[in-house]
């Protein structure tokens, strides 16, 4: 598998899965737990799971706020995977509105639809990002937190430390 994008989850639970259905899973510590190994394909969602680095918070970012140790872990977990695979575009796709895709605006009618399914298939993005689902994950609170500052500091760290992994 080359991966293609890293989408984010929650686990709605205080407790690591079993089975873990996520290639690494961040706990309250902050510590990155490993799942399913990164070679194989998980069912973390229903449309996007080839090509997808599933990487999960533990708890229910719904209702409850993340602390920052966690918050660290988090964002060290997001930049070890950007460093070990550089197939995945160093972009943050939360929510991105669509008039900043690629510079949309600039694009003729034979360039767009490329554009777009760029901006579908690559970065990083919470679960419900444009996934064909409906879903409450990542949970509200994590997902602003993701689009606000989490991704972006772990693009950073990443840029920053190459040899990080």
């Amino acid at each position: 598998m080359t991966p293609r994008r890293i989408i984010i989850h929650h686990t709605a639970g205080n407790s690591l899965p079993n089975p873990n259905p996520y290639h690494f899973v961040v706990d309250f510590d902050g510590r990155v737990h490993t799942g399913i190994p990164v070679t194989q394909t998980t069912g973390a969602t229903r449309n996007n799971n080839e090509g997808s680095i599933m990487i999960a918070a533990l708890g229910n970012w719904v209702t409850e706020n993340m602390s920052t140790t966690q918050q660290n872990g988090l964002v060290n977990a997001i930049a070890n995977t950007l460093n070990r695979f550089p197939s995945i575009v160093r972009q943050n796709r939360f929510n991105l509105p669509a008039s900043q895709m690629h510079h949309l605006g600039q694009l003729s009618r034979q360039e767009l639809p490329v554009a777009q399914r760029r901006h579908q298939n690559s970065g990083i993005k919470g679960h419900e990002d444009g996934l064909g689902e409906a879903t409450l994950c990542p949970g509200a609170r994590l997902y602003n937190l993701c689009r606000d500052t989490l991704v972006i500091r772990a693009i950073n760290l990443a840029n920053s430390r190459p040899n990080l992994q």
